[in-house]
């Protein structure tokens, strides 16, 4: 205590100083309009410019709720676009009334929890599960492509075998401009290339080619994007033409995903696996 008040008394006349330096300008200020212009001009930018920084960090903060809600719009868009319906027709009339279409596809955000682009069998974790509705064999895809497909489920999360999954993914596609049909296969190197294949030999492909889902597995909605054809070579030893192929979804930076509920999949597949069996 005996310090603390040593201290107060050697740097008395410092603070008395300021203290009367303070009265001292506030009296200008307020005496003088130049000064007392001046003085809250400079108050005003000083205050705004600690607005404006509070204002930065505060929208940096909420970046992650902004964009929750914009995936969430985009999921409800997406489901309510024209691809996601079937329209029905009656004596080959169309009509574009609502009551003719069937809802054919449902689309769910999902965020990446977790991600692999490293391995031969990638794998992705999403924070939606069994209490989401979400299913095994559900699409994926994302803002740029298509992503992969769900393997397994719990009740939180989801399991989505990726693109850059060699053991398990391959989808069958067709290239946009003149539907020449194929499949698509990672294999296991450059984690932006997999490799279209089982290309008909008269095929025209070339590169630049925007290669699109065929929606023949019914995992996916047709012309969703897969890649762009780099390279085209001729298979060894087949009449067939595979191409290498860069991917449409950058599997580096991937964050927001929708999965992709199919309602008329199972009927689909009853009826190809009761024509198979006859």
């Amino acid at each position: 205590m005996r310090n603390l008040l040593r201290l107060t008394y050697k740097y008395s006349h410092i603070g008395l100083f300021l203290v009367l330096e303070a009265v001292a300008l506030g009296l200008l200020i307020r005496q003088n309009n130049y000064h007392n212009y001046a003085f809250v001009n400079a108050s005003s930018d000083v205050v705004g410019t600690l607005y404006d920084w509070r204002s930065n960090v505060t929208d940096y903060f909420s970046l992650k709720e902004q964009n929750e809600q914009l995936a969430g719009t985009n999921a409800k868009l997406m489901s309510n676009s024209e691809d996601a319906f079937l329209l029905r027709t009656y004596n080959n009339l169309k009509t574009t009334h609502d009551t003719f279409y069937i809802r054919k596809y449902d689309y769910q955000q999902a965020r990446v929890v977790n991600n692999s682009t490293q391995l031969l069998n990638n794998n992705i974790t999403i924070n939606k599960g069994t209490r989401d509705g979400i299913e095994a064999d559900m699409g994926v895809i994302g803002p740029d492509g298509i992503v992969g497909f769900v393997t397994h489920v719990s009740e939180h999360y989801a399991v989505v075998a990726s693109v850059l999954n060699k053991k398990k993914f391959n989808v069958s596609v067709r290239t946009r401009k003149n539907h020449y049909s194929g499949i698509v296969k990672w294999k296991g190197y450059d984690p932006q290339e997999i490799v279209l294949e089982e290309v008909p030999g008269y095929a025209q492909l070339e590169a630049g080619d925007t290669i699109v889902t065929s929606g023949a597995s019914g995992r996916f909605p047709e012309n969703i994007p897969v890649g762009i054809i780099v390279k085209v070579e001729d298979a060894e030893k087949s009449n067939a033409l595979f191409a290498r192929v860069r991917t449409s979804t950058n599997f580096h930076n991937l964050y927001f995903v929708y999965v992709i509920h199919n309602l008329q999949k199972e009927e689909q597949l009853n009826l190809e696996r009761a024509a198979r069996d006859q």
